[in-house]
C-alpha cells in the first residue's frame, strides 16, 4: 500500500507557458501537440521523476487531449453542478479513444470538487452522480474552500497556507492522495 506525506522541497514544479493558449487555437495539430507531450513527459521519466501531476484545463481541447495520450491514469476533478456533470460523457469517450490509441490510460476516478453539502442541489447531483456512474465517484470530496483559490492566486503551496480552511483542504487533498495512489 502507497501512503502520502504532504510535498517537501523535492518537487519541482513546472509553470504553464501562456503560448499553450495557442495550442487550443489550431496553430499546432492535435497530434503535433499530443507527440511533443509525450515527448516531454518521457524526457521527465529519464530525470528520476516517480509521479508527474498534469493539471489540465477542464474543457475539452487539444491541451486536455494531448494530456490525455500522455498518461497512464486520470484523475478527473468536476464541480456538483450541471454543467460539469454534462462532461463525464465526453471524458470517458475520451478516455477510452486514448486507451485504444496508448493501451494504458486508466481512469483512478472522478472527484467532486468545490462541494457545498450544505446544498441541497448538490448532495442531490452526488447522489445522482454515484446512480449514473456507479464506482467511479471517489469516495473523498474536495470542499468549497477558500484557502485553495487564495493559495492559487499567492502561487504557493496549500501545505504553507496556516489557515483553518487550509487544515480542512490538506486533510481531504491527503486523503484523497492516499488513495489515489493505492489505485495507481
Amino acid at each position: 500500500k502507497h501512503s502520502f506525506s504532504p510535498p517537501t522541497e523535492e518537487i519541482t514544479r513546472y509553470p504553464a507557458d501562456r503560448k499553450l493558449i495557442l495550442v487550443d487555437s489550431g496553430e499546432i495539430k492535435l497530434s503535433v501537440a499530443s507527440k511533443n507531450f509525450q515527448n516531454a513527459i518521457t524526457s521527465l521519466s529519464k530525470q528520476d521523476y516517480d509521479i508527474c501531476v498534469i493539471d489540465s484545463p477542464g474543457m475539452f481541447g487539444t491541451r486536455l487531449f494531448s494530456a490525455m495520450y500522455a498518461v497512464q491514469y486520470v484523475l478527473a476533478p468536476i464541480e456538483v453542478e450541471a454543467f460539469s456533470i454534462d462532461g463525464i460523457k465526453d471524458l470517458l469517450t475520451n478516455i477510452k479513444k486514448a486507451r485504444e490509441q496508448r493501451g494504458n490510460v486508466q481512469l483512478l476516478g472522478i472527484v467532486a470538487n468545490k462541494v457545498d453539502k450544505r446544498s441541497p442541489r448538490q448532495v442531490q447531483n452526488i447522489n445522482d452522480l454515484n446512480q449514473a456512474y456507479p464506482g467511479f465517484l471517489m469516495p473523498v470530496m474536495i470542499g468549497n474552500r477558500s484557502s485553495i483559490p487564495e493559495s492559487i492566486a499567492k502561487k504557493e503551496s496549500i501545505w504553507r497556507n496556516q489557515k483553518t480552511s487550509a487544515s480542512l483542504a490538506k486533510k481531504e487533498l491527503a486523503e484523497l492522495s492516499a488513495l489515489a495512489m493505492q489505485k495507481m
